[in-house]
């Protein structure tokens, strides 16, 4: 009985909660980072939703946050060199702004889940995302698609070794290529449809029928 109590003190124990934050403008510096613009009093952090509804609102150092909204006729601007990083949903509501111009917006990712782009039917701005995957480090055969436009096959190679093809990390490693697409119009047996890569500079490219292996 009192290993069982002590297992579940310890299980309780380890148990975190999110906090909601919603922005008040308390009259202080519009800053994400001051405690006194939120309720409740404090400054949304890793595991926490925050949600902005008013006034131009600035991130000043680098924040992780669970689900971050943007709504109303808010702005939330990402200062210069600073990065919001996202575990959750990233949400911009019509009328309202997310401003990535000089700063840089991530979508993190673990063995728990992925960060996504939920909610954006008003204004991004800027291009400075990044998308992150999580694999665990097993070597095997595995489908993956780019989650978002214009990326070539450099773009994964400097997390994931490739070889056998021009620019990957073994060029020449015996002749083994790490990498196919698989295109489902191509006719013949199942396996027709595996294309081998001729340069990292191909493109990762985003549609129906076609995933990368």
């Amino acid at each position: 009985k009192k290993l069982a109590l002590l297992l579940s003190l310890i299980l309780i124990s380890t148990i975190t909660y999110s906090t909601t934050y919603t922005w008040t403008d308390g009259g202080f510096f519009p800053a994400w980072g001051v405690a006194g613009n939120w309720s409740p009093f404090g400054v949304p952090g890793t595991g926490d939703i925050a949600i902005i509804d008013s006034n131009t609102v600035t991130i000043f150092g680098d924040v992780t946050a669970m689900d971050v909204t943007v709504q109303g006729t808010a702005t939330l601007i990402v200062d210069v060199g600073i990065t919001l990083n996202i575990t959750g949903s990233m949400n911009v509501t019509t009328g309202a702004t997310l401003n990535i111009t000089t700063g840089s917006l991530t979508l993190l990712a673990d063995a728990a889940g992925a960060g996504r782009i939920g909610n954006v039917t008003g204004t991004l701005t800027g291009s400075n995302l990044t998308v992150n995957s999580f694999l665990t480090s097993a070597a095997t055969w595995r489908i993956l698609s780019s989650q978002v436009q214009g990326q070539t096959i450099a773009s994964w190679d400097d997390e994931i070794f490739t070889s056998g093809f021009t620019g990957s990390d073994g060029a020449t490693v015996d002749n083994f290529v790490s990498m196919y697409t698989y295109d489902e119009s191509v006719t013949g047996i199942l396996d027709s449809g595996y294309v081998a890569p001729s340069n990292v500079t191909d493109a990762l490219g985003v549609k129906i029928g076609r995933a990368h292996v």
